[in-house]
């Protein structure tokens, strides 16, 4: 049976959530190629309803550019005359130098230059993109923008007549940089909305030089009826990165945990169910291990006592607490419980079940990636192939023209 297309999503999304997308149409098999060549042909398509003439496509670094690499084989096959110009020359392609700038003249300038990968709206355009985002619009041609134009909200955008973008509406769309908006679905499925490895991306990377606690404390006060809700909850922590992380019960509570090493036990003064005498032990730990963030309430029940000793409680961490809603059901309003953020479960629908360790091996792969090149991980050069032909094979489709932008000059390349 096959997945059912993700339909355009109903909200607008943020720039990194693009990237989370991404990652979990990934981890379901979805290949990348099948993904830019979708994106590129619908990038083509719109671009011969805008015109008949010649086309200059513009690519940066990234993504986007590897649309406009396929927009350019498509423009092509569909007997467009094609110019492209490749904003870095460290982009890795089997085409040659032109020694001079391709005569003819364009009617269109597709801008595939910087895409949701950068840093949101608003952003300052530097270097060779701002060269060439400033040369393409001393041009005074028609511009489309592949899924968001290039310094979208900023000083320096490189203002689109037209615009097409992927799965939904990106964030700051709409402005007069965008010109005309078209959403256009992307062949994965629906599941790449649920919580999946993608989501990873949201955590922030490893410090290789990062000492035990620079990643934060935590307290996790629960425990009572149940026992396993707190240590779920310290052992969620944990796995996101936290350093440190104390999960108090009370005692019968705890005596019957299995606890696991990632997890530091703080035993209550109270046996069966939390009480008074427990919080202000805890205020007294605060003051010698104070936490960045504090959570109440999973496992505690709704014990009357212990609902009138969390909402008269005054414990509070330097930053952050976080009160469960089941320990909010039956308590009343209170001065003291203004700011906190109530939480209530949620059960994503997972497309697969993750192995145990997706998310470190996740960050550690992306700390490494870092650490071991600052050169794009893809090239511009592979993405002018169709999906079923290896680096290396078969060269670009004949007659498309293609040069690096260099400084201070252009070099002009052709196959």
């Amino acid at each position: 049976m096959s997945p059912t297309v993700s339909e355009p999503a109903r909200w607008e999304l943020r720039w990194p959530e693009v990237a989370v997308l991404d990652g979990n149409a990934a981890a379901l098999g979805i290949e990348e190629a099948s993904l830019m060549d979708s994106a590129g042909k619908s990038l083509a398509a719109t671009a011969l309803e805008m015109t008949d003439g010649a086309v200059l496509v513009l690519c940066g670094p990234g993504n986007n550019g590897g649309d406009g690499f396929v927009a350019a084989r498509y423009l092509r096959e569909w007997g467009v005359e094609v110019s492209v110009l490749a904003s870095h020359a460290s982009a890795r392609t089997d085409v040659c130098v032109w020694p001079e700038r391709p005569s003819g003249e364009w009617a269109l300038v597709v801008d595939c230059l910087l895409g949701a990968g950068a840093s949101g709206p608003g952003y300052s355009l530097r270097g060779q993109i701002k060269d060439i985002a400033a040369w393409a619009a001393g041009l005074g041609l028609p511009v489309l923008a592949c899924d968001i134009p290039t310094g979208l909200g900023g000083p320096d955008a490189l203002q689109a007549d037209a615009t097409i973008t992927f799965h939904s509406m990106k964030q700051g769309l709409g402005s007069p940089d965008s010109g005309d908006i078209t959403v256009v679905p992307l062949p994965w499925p629906a599941e790449v909305e649920d919580c999946g490895p993608g989501d990873a991306t949201r955590y922030p990377t490893l410090d290789a030089s990062a000492r035990k606690g620079d990643r934060g404390r935590l307290w996790v006060i629960g425990g009572g009826p149940y026992h396993g809700a707190p240590l779920l909850a310290g052992m969620a922590a944990a796995r996101s990165g936290c350093d440190l992380v104390h999960v108090a019960m009370p005692s019968v509570a705890a005596g019957r945990a299995e606890w696991p090493t990632t997890l530091i036990p703080e035993e209550l003064p109270d046996e069966d169910k939390l009480t008074g005498s427990s919080l202000e032990h805890i205020a007294i730990a605060f003051e010698a291990r104070p936490p960045q963030a504090l959570v109440i309430g999973p496992g505690l029940g709704r014990d009357e006592a212990t609902m009138q000793a969390v909402s008269a409680s005054s414990i509070r961490p330097r930053r952050r607490a976080s009160q469960r809603s089941s320990t909010l059901t039956r308590s009343t309003p209170c001065p003291r419980a203004r700011g906190l953020r109530v939480c209530r479960a949620l059960r994503p629908r997972m497309p697969r079940r993750p192995s145990a360790g997706w998310l470190e091996h996740r960050l550690q792969k992306r700390w490494l990636t870092a650490r071991a090149s600052r050169r794009p991980s893809w090239s511009l050069g592979r993405r002018i192939h169709s999906p079923d032909q290896r680096e290396g094979s078969a060269a670009p489709p004949e007659g498309i023209r293609a040069w690096r932008w260099a400084v201070p000059a252009i070099s002009w390349l052709e196959r």
